[in-house]
């Protein structure tokens, strides 16, 4: 069973898995988890498929993204993070870079910054570019090296980038509303598991 999950922990809808194959859009069947009310959800946005026993999530090439949650993990350049309503793409500086201040302005010199969060709008559009350095780099609403003041669905504290060698590791710091990272076609997912497609966070619940 699949729980639509509102901002404030309740659960708004239910969505039985009677299939092997169900998918997740604006244009899918009533039988199937259709959510025509979000701009962000594509006509058919991802497939819910059950192989054996083992469940799984994967993309059906929508623009937005399928969003997994988790408390910790790695992840890799160019990968894409969704914290409260910010959509970031960690990427790596090249080497021969001249980076940025803290503000962030282009073509100052680097202070130890080896990689970058980069804001991502609706369409993929580039908004602010946040610089990581190596070690730790807090994300949060009021506290941080990356904050977002305005944004009501980050936590004071929400996530911790942390940066070792060529390793990105991202943590949630016990936030409210979770922190995800952009699925690449398809992940196994489990009982509890959260799904953030579009604006809307799906848990995986037992069936019954």
């Amino acid at each position: 069973r699949i729980s639509a999950i509102a901002r404030d922990g309740s659960r708004s809808a239910d969505y039985l898995l009677l299939k092997d194959e169900t998918r997740v859009g604006t244009a899918v069947s009533d039988a199937e988890v259709k959510l025509d009310d979000d701009p962000f959800v594509a006509p058919v946005h991802a497939v819910l498929r059950f192989e054996g026993q083992q469940l799984y999530v994967e993309d059906a090439g929508s623009v937005n993204g399928v969003f997994l949650g988790f408390k910790e993990r790695k992840i890799e350049g160019g990968g894409e993070l969704r914290l409260g309503r910010q959509r970031l793409r960690i990427e790596w500086l090249p080497d021969d870079r001249e980076m940025v201040g803290p503000d962030p302005i282009y073509g100052s010199p680097d202070p130890g910054y080896v990689a970058q969060a980069v804001q991502l709008f609706e369409g993929g559009i580039e908004g602010d570019v946040f610089p990581l350095r190596a070690g730790e780099n807090i994300v949060g609403r009021a506290a941080g090296d990356i904050t977002f003041p305005h944004d009501g669905y980050i936590s004071s504290k929400h996530a911790n980038i942390a940066i070792s060698g060529k390793t990105i590791s991202v943590k949630d710091l016990g936030s409210a509303n979770g922190t995800f990272a952009r699925i690449k076609n398809r992940a196994p997912v489990a009982l509890g598991d959260l799904l953030l497609i579009g604006e809307q966070i799906l848990r995986v619940d037992p069936g019954g």
